[in-house]
């Protein structure tokens, strides 16, 4: 068994964890990290895990397998199946000192599979309030690596870091929310000055997109009296515009010569190439 943490050392430990979540910045993928590094400073651990649960879905934000980090992921939990479900149901941690002696004894069972399995582990529920919003796990391979202590410093672990994500997902959501209210300024202020429509529209996507960092904005009018949805704007990047333009230029060319009695089909198969040299560049 890993050494028990001692009286002095666990209240040492619980101050150091306080003041550095409170220190911490309001952002989730920062507090994920220190939430790593201060579990590490309890107990060293060869598997680690930190998911939070959001649309019925646990999402790890941390994990390290086998010592060996992995790259986050997001999974489906069974209903009412698995240890996260139980730990989400029950708001309790779980002490494991050995599945191989207690698995017919436990509460739940791990729905996963390895080639090196667990024999102990330490399962802690993160709680804001009366609500589960995620949970850590620490495994080793070894039998009776965890104990009582581990189980209590890594609860008060859990809780203070529930507390400062939950701030960090505020913190998000307000700014999201000042991002849209300055948007609607925006767009307020514009109306006042622009009184070309599609001109308006053009620099309303524009606005939306650098306020909220979206990849593409389009902007669809419903026609009134009808249930149809007419597009009249969208945000486009330097090169979209580029492209646009000789698209542009090339239908004029093309009526022109259709115009003039050339050969419109000509025309029409270089505008072709064009759109697929646009598509698929380099």
């Amino acid at each position: 068994m890993l050494e028990s943490i001692g009286h002095d050392a666990e209240m040492a430990t619980l101050a150091e964890i306080g003041r550095a979540l409170l220190e911490a910045p309001l952002d989730e993928d920062a507090i994920s990290e220190l939430i790593y590094q201060l579990a590490g400073r309890i107990v060293q651990a060869e598997s680690f895990q930190l998911g939070l649960l959001r649309d019925d879905r646990y999402h790890i934000k941390v994990w390290v397998k086998d010592g060996q980090r992995q790259a986050p992921d997001s999974f489906d939990l069974p209903e009412d199946h698995g240890i996260i479900r139980w730990i989400q149901a029950e708001r309790r941690p779980l002490l494991v000192r050995d599945f191989r002696a207690e698995i017919d004894s436990l509460p739940a069972r791990p729905t996963y599979i390895s080639e090196r399995p667990t024999r102990s582990a330490v399962f802690v529920p993160m709680l804001a309030g009366d609500r589960v919003i995620g949970a850590l796990a620490i495994q080793s391979p070894r039998p009776n690596a965890f104990d009582e202590s581990h189980l209590r410093v890594l609860s008060v672990l859990a809780n203070q870091s529930a507390a400062a994500l939950s701030n960090a997902l505020l913190y998000e959501h307000g700014q999201r929310r000042l991002n849209a209210l300055m948007a609607v300024s925006e767009v307020g202020r514009k109306i006042a000055s622009i009184l070309d429509l599609d001109e308006l529209l053009t620099q309303v996507v524009e606005s939306i997109r650098a306020r909220f960092g979206y990849y593409h904005v389009q902007v669809f009018l419903v026609q009134h009296g009808t249930d149809q949805a007419q597009f009249r704007a969208s945000f486009r990047t330097q090169a979209q515009r580029e492209v646009e333009k000789r698209r542009a230029e090339l239908h004029h060319w093309a009526r022109r010569r259709h115009r003039l009695g050339g050969r419109a089909r000509r025309a029409s198969v270089s505008e072709r190439c064009l759109d697929r040299a646009a598509l698929y560049p380099g």
